[in-house]
């Protein structure tokens, strides 16, 4: 008798990404992997969630993607009272853990836990293999970037720091938090410490993280994140690209035209352009360049002006360098 062929595995895939309603890096990222899975034989149940604030809460629904199956939830922080209700958002729990039951998943990959919280990974974790992927540095940072106001990128914030960009970009929030803590402790609130324990607490629950590269598994190994990181790099087909643009060409440009430079993206000082454009502004190149920057130009990085008010100044001051 012919053995019964292998049933082809049962991926869930979460990612609050995955519509158009949030178009950028890590949707694109995200609908990649699960249609290239899709294509290798594997079934593919992607969980999402739909931010329209004027969606009845925590109500599902459900449709196909080609062999992708698509489960979305309604969440939009209407809840929102601290930053504990960022990272424990207990209906989603449940939601979530009647999606991974009902479909018999046997491993599920979490992307990102913005709208569904850190506290689902233990409540995942226990009924299935869980993988975390950390894309950015949310479960140390609510801001994600590690980036202080007025300030360079640092491996471990202060709490100063820490607080000064959480008081910028969610003051009502925070001072909620502090008011809460205080009233429950009779002490000033370290709210950064709250934070990355909870962190801590829910990401040793998973049976594997997954980080961009060593720099980063290295922070978070640095901020207390001790569970296995393995390291899988973003890939990036160049030679595609390449071909891409070349068949984007016109006529050659004359020998001694400036190279032309893009820099396509979300404009932001945690995406580079603000240090890249410095660099192209040193002596030995402005002349030689020609730097067009296509994207999303938020007024605020955060809720702070200043870098992106800077780029805006480099852009108006050097108009034949920066475009």
């Amino acid at each position: 008798m012919a053995s019964a062929s292998p049933q082809p595995l049962r991926l869930g895939l979460v990612s609050f990404a995955w519509t158009n309603q949030h178009n950028g890096g890590l949707r694109s990222h995200v609908r990649d992997m699960a249609h290239k899975l899709a294509a290798q034989g594997v079934q593919v149940h992607v969980f999402c969630v739909n931010t329209d604030p004027a969606a009845k809460p925590f109500e599902t629904s459900g449709w196909s993607e080609g062999e992708i199956q698509v489960q979305s939830m309604n969440y939009a922080y209407h809840d929102l009272r601290t930053f504990y209700d960022f990272q424990h958002v207990p209906q989603a729990s449940v939601v979530l853990s009647d999606w991974a039951q009902r479909l018999q998943l046997q491993l599920v990959d979490i992307h990102h836990n913005l709208f569904i919280g850190m506290g689902v990974i233990p409540t995942l974790a226990a009924l299935v293999p869980t993988v975390v992927t950390l894309h950015d540095y949310w479960p140390l940072d609510p801001r994600g970037q590690l980036f202080p106001p007025n300030g360079e990128p640092h491996e471990q914030l202060t709490r100063m720091q820490w607080e000064a960009g959480a008081q910028l970009t969610w003051p009502t929030v925070f001072e909620r938090s502090q008011a809460s803590a205080h009233y429950l402790n009779h002490q000033a609130a370290d709210l950064q410490q709250a934070w990355v324990t909870y962190s801590q607490r829910t990401l040793a629950a998973s049976q594997l993280l997954i980080t961009p590269s060593k720099a980063s598994a290295n922070i978070f190994r640095g901020n207390g994140i001790t569970g296995p990181i393995e390291v899988i790099e973003n890939g990036i087909n160049t030679a595609g690209l390449h071909n891409a643009i070349r068949n984007e060409w016109l006529p050659p440009p004359a020998a001694d035209s400036k190279i032309r430079l893009a820099l396509p993206g979300n404009i932001a000082p945690s995406k580079g352009q603000l240090a890249f454009c410095k660099a192209c502004l040193d002596s030995d190149l402005a002349d030689r360049l020609e730097v067009h920057l296509y994207g999303s130009f938020p007024s605020t990085y955060h809720g702070d002006p200043t870098p992106q008010d800077e780029l805006r100044t480099l852009s108006a001051n050097h108009p034949d360098t920066l475009l």
